[in-house]
This record gives C-alpha cells, sequence and structure tokens, in this order.
C-alpha cells in the first residue's frame, strides 16, 4: 500500500540526513494519539491543503510542506480513522524505520520510495 508521511522542512532534512525516521511516542503530545508507532496517510501530495489539515484536525502549513512516499504491506498497517494509517512499534523490530527496504521473512514489508516537497 502507497502511503504518505507529511512533516516539516526540519524533521524531514533531519529523516533524510540519518536515514532514520523515527515513531511518534506517548511523550509527544497528540502525534500518538492511536498509540506509538509511525503515522502515514493514504492521501498523495497533491490532494488540497484543506484535505491535509484535516489529518491534524487543525490548519498547520508548515507540518505538509514535505513528505515521504512508503510501500508498506497493509497487514502491517491499523487504521485508525479515515486516511490515518498506523505502524505499531511492535510491528518492527527496530526503534526506527531505516530509508532502506525492511524485510520480514525475507519478504520486503517496507519500502521506502522517496520524499519530496509541496509547494
Amino acid at each position: 500500500m502507497i502511503v504518505y508521511h507529511y512533516t516539516t522542512k526540519e524533521a524531514y532534512d533531519g529523516i533524510i540526513s540519518t536515514k532514520q525516521f523515527i515513531p511518534s511516542f506517548f511523550s509527544t503530545a497528540l502525534d500518538a494519539v492511536y498509540g506509538e508507532g509511525w503515522y502515514f496517510t493514504d492521501l498523495p501530495p497533491s490532494s488540497s491543503d484543506e484535505e491535509l489539515y484535516q489529518l491534524r484536525g487543525q490548519p498547520e502549513p508548515e507540518r505538509i510542506k514535505r513528505y515521504l512516499v512508503f510501500d508498506i504491506n497493509s497487514t502491517l498497517l491499523q487504521n485508525t480513522r479515515p486516511h490515518v494509517y498506523r505502524l505499531a512499534l511492535e510491528r518492527v523490530q527496530e526503534s526506527v524505520i531505516k530509508l532502506v527496504n525492511y524485510y520480514i521473512e525475507n519478504k520486503v514489508v517496507i519500502k521506502f520510495i522517496r520524499g519530496g516537497s509541496r509547494k
């Protein structure tokens, strides 16, 4: 399943430079409202700002400036609400998603496709 993670320029630059995508934890307030893990959406970068604002419930223009695209095996994702998916910490054996292919039983289950910029 193709999914997207939207973020700020600063966070994006950190992810790209370290090649590590850290999860959201309860200590980071509302970012982990459905549990700790990585959060994604099926809404592509061509979606309107208003559609993407609905993911967080409020306009936060800086948080939709950059995005990461992944192909993740849908059996690993929990659909928490419309257009929002969570990859739970316990589904991945590492504390970060490295921007390389991730395998379980010799099958690629998480593949980083690319990063990008909106507007």
